[in-house]
């Protein structure tokens, strides 16, 4: 599950699944997504801009160093005249996994912000910055990584769930964002300068970004992109301190701990405000309260659940259900809740994809 903010999200209810399979956070060590997968959902990018390809072109570059050493892939990798600004030898990072990518909008200009893991088990954020050569494969141009400051506490050994017990579980969610193309309607009226004295700008002036030092850091970097607005946004903006660590990131790609309580139990409790008010004003009332302009509702097959729900008669309305597990990104954005059902006495299983509508603010507000 790819949360890609160039698609607006939806959420839908499907009855009776049998079972639901989702892939690992890379910080627990559980599989990650396919290339297919991966793909398949970022493919949709406008024009040459592609998002999935630096999504592949990442992990290429992570499967060869595990292969061959970091600082061997690396130096495969690299274009003419690449720069690495690290405070983590190559060698010493085990693996990593990208959660962001912006690309110009002729994709000739890429930024991947990943989360790695070190050979001693500690973690922490990279960044880099991609060329495509006239081949159409991509070069990394600049690199830089630090450790997160602090670390995070080491997750304990919970054992087994047991029947009673809710388990929560963070998948992989990546961000692709294509800068916007300049037309009639958005043009692109100058590109203001860089933050820092070195960095570079796509040929199409869409995508920038900046290194150097900053004022309250040995080290910075910092990306704008050209937005559908017509307006330059902040991609992402590290600090980097003197003892190589990550002291201050930007906010919509700060990682967010998918297995907080508080999350989590935000989520279960609006699935079971849900059902309590199915049980006291109907269902149909109850779901239209929660819905998302275009949400999708399997019944069995697909249908706009805003419609779907102004049909359902009085008879066809006596249903309740129970969260038994919730499923959250990475990111904190999204979220799946799954359970029994019981419809008008026929028992099954639902599950239900949300979207959090405040991205990283709080409160949360799921639909």
């Amino acid at each position: 599950m790819i949360d890609n903010i160039v698609r607006s999200a939806r959420l839908a209810t499907f009855v009776g699944l049998a079972a639901l399979s989702l892939s690992g956070c890379a910080s627990g060590g559980r599989p990650s997504m396919s290339d297919r997968q991966i793909d398949g959902i970022l493919r949709n990018a406008p024009g040459e801009a592609q998002p999935s390809v630096l999504v592949a072109a990442e992990i290429a570059l992570a499967r060869a160093a595990k292969e061959t050493g970091g600082q061997s892939a690396f130096d495969s990798a690299a274009g003419p005249n690449a720069l690495a600004q690290t405070s983590i030898a190559f060698d010493e990072v085990a693996d990593w996994k990208p959660r962001a990518v912006w690309t110009s909008c002729d994709g000739a200009l890429a930024i991947s912000l990943n989360r790695l893991r070190t050979v001693a088990r500690k973690v922490g954020t990279s960044v880099t910055v991609w060329e495509r050569r006239g081949d159409g494969a991509y070069r990394w141009l600049y690199h830089t990584n630090a450790l997160d400051d602090p670390q995070p506490p080491a997750r304990a050994d919970l054992g087994p769930a047991g029947e009673d017990e809710i388990v929560v579980v963070a998948f992989d969610s990546i961000k692709g964002i294509v800068a916007q193309c300049p037309d009639e309607s958005t043009p692109l009226l100058g590109v203001p300068p860089l933050a820092f004295g070195q960095g570079a700008t796509s040929t199409d002036g869409t995508l920038r970004f900046g290194y150097g030092d900053s004022r309250d850091a040995m080290r910075a970097f910092t990306a704008d992109y050209f937005a559908p607005d017509g307006t330059w946004q902040n991609a992402l903006t590290l600090n980097i301190s003197d003892i190589g660590t990550v002291s201050a990131q930007a906010s919509r790609a700060e990682p967010i701990d998918p297995t907080e309580p508080d999350r989590a139990e935000a989520v279960l409790a609006m699935d079971r405000a849900m059902s309590e008010a199915a049980g006291r004003v109907g269902t149909r009332d109850a779901l239209a309260n929660a819905v998302m302009p275009g949400a999708i509702i399997f019944d069995p097959q697909p249908a706009d659940a805003t419609a779907w729900l102004a049909q359902l008669s009085d008879d066809d309305d006596d249903v309740s259900w129970q969260p038994h597990r919730v499923f959250m990104s990475c990111g904190g954005h999204m979220a799946v809740t799954t359970g029994a059902i019981d419809w008008n006495g026929q028992p099954g299983r639902y599950t239900t994809l949300w979207q959090n509508r405040t991205l990283n603010r709080a409160p949360a507000v799921w639909r």
